[in-house]
């Protein structure tokens, strides 16, 4: 029997490379409950590639300012 495959999970700066913005940024968001997240180990926080799919759609695209 085949498992099923495991989700992708991204480390909060791979997330924050992959937006544009800081670390702390994505930090913001995991604490105040807005972007899911969990702790592998002591140390590794963890986010789903699809709960970060998912936060960005939500969110609307910021303005570029010249």
């Amino acid at each position: 029997m085949r498992s099923a495959p495991k989700p992708a999970s991204v480390t909060i700066a791979e997330l924050a490379e992959q937006w544009g913005c800081s670390d702390k940024t994505v930090r913001r968001l995991i604490s105040s409950g807005q972007l899911p997240a969990y702790r592998v180990g002591k140390r590794l926080i963890r986010i789903l590639q699809e709960d970060a799919d998912s936060f960005a759609r939500r969110i609307p695209s910021a303005k570029v300012v010249a």
